[in-house]
């Protein structure tokens, strides 16, 4: 029941980072070119925002302005809109994949009268099409918040940016403070009592994670729950002028609170059984090496630490044939995380530096 509880709230947590990494991705203004049947490019102005994983806005060429509606899916973008055409109303349909400030996709239009590439770029410096206003309110919830929550991967840190109206809470969720767009949520404050819930997919369904706190001066400690599933505890701090550029600090600032370099016992639960490995390391720079050693055996191994995230693998023989994968966050000297036991069994790992 215990892996069955930690593999879920790993699950949810993933999907968490998805939907915030493409809520970042998708809202804004783009440059758009659209191939046409004469072979020349057609210029657009694109307009986006998002909630949850729907995306609406407006398309703009020569040929007037229309409203435009789709869906972000991981890197997948669909987009639809109605276009006027000789008076006709032709449907416009683009796929592809967004790539940081790029879009590649093809469109059809016209139910396949016409297929061509379609591209767009995003506009620097664009206003975020979901900024919260700046509240005037007196709610100790009010404000921006550096979050943590806790979970069997690790420590999640995310930016938390609310207002207040009357007993209201409205804001979003960022992975990244540079974002232009987090994830919504909506909720409640009331004196020192906050509450605020959002939704990611999980196994095609609407999940609602809800998180509760009370706020204590510039602090918050709280309970996070997973659509009645699971429970975690998750905290923050408020957000200072000071503290702001450091959380949006490059990964490379980050990278040297942590030195995977040492010798650290593990312990490693998984649906086929447990063990107790022994990793070496080396760390330089970004790079990782070193030696798995443990009931599989005795291999060397390569990896990354990107801040405090890090990945490594290995490849094995014998009782499991493939390649074991080792994933998660390192904070001082304490590792948790996953693992992917060559595609035959996963798992959690807890790691400690001798």
């Amino acid at each position: 029941m215990k892996r069955r509880l930690n593999h879920l709230m790993m699950t949810l947590c993933a999907l968490c980072a998805l939907a915030m990494c493409s809520l970042a991705q998708a809202a804004g203004e783009w440059d758009a070119a659209m191939e046409t049947p004469g072979g020349s490019t057609s210029p657009y102005k694109l307009k986006l925002t998002a909630e949850g994983e729907k995306l609406s806005g407006t398309i703009k060429s020569q040929r007037g302005e229309y409203p435009i509606s789709g869906t972000l899916k991981g890197k997948e973008i669909k987009l639809m809109y109605a276009l006027n055409y000789n008076d006709s109303v032709l449907p416009v349909l683009i796929l592809g994949t967004l790539e940081g400030d790029a879009i590649k996709a093809t469109t059809d239009i016209n139910n396949g009268s016409f297929q061509g590439a379609w591209n767009a770029k995003r506009v620097s410096g664009a206003t975020n099409a979901m900024a919260p206003a700046k509240s005037q309110s007196g709610s100790p919830a009010a404000g921006q918040w550096d979050i943590k929550m806790n979970t069997p991967q690790g420590e999640r840190k995310f930016l938390g940016d609310f207002t207040i109206e009357g007993e209201t809470l409205k804001g979003q969720l960022k992975n990244d403070p540079k974002a232009q767009q987090g994830l919504p949520v909506t909720g409640t404050a009331k004196g020192k009592e906050m509450s605020f819930s959002y939704s990611v997919k999980f196994q095609e369904m609407d999940m609602k994670i809800t998180m509760t706190g009370t706020i204590d001066g510039d602090a918050v400690k709280g309970v996070v729950d997973f659509g009645g599933l699971a429970q975690d505890e998750w905290s923050g701090k408020r957000a200072t002028a000071a503290s702001a550029p450091a959380a949006a600090a490059p990964a490379a600032a980050a990278a040297s609170a942590n030195d995977l370099t040492g010798t650290w016992d593990g312990e490693v639960e998984t649906s086929a059984g447990s063990g107790t490995p022994t990793l070496v390391l080396k760390q330089e720079g970004e790079k990782i090496t070193g030696t798995y050693k443990g009931q599989l055996g005795e291999y060397p191994l390569t990896g990354t630490l990107k801040g405090d995230v890090f990945e490594f693998s290995f490849k094995v023989s014998g009782q499991v044939e493939g390649t074991v994968i080792y994933k998660g966050t390192v904070s001082g000297k304490t590792m948790k995380g996953t693992v992917d036991l060559a595609g035959v069994a996963t798992g959690t790992l807890k790691a400690t530096k001798k």
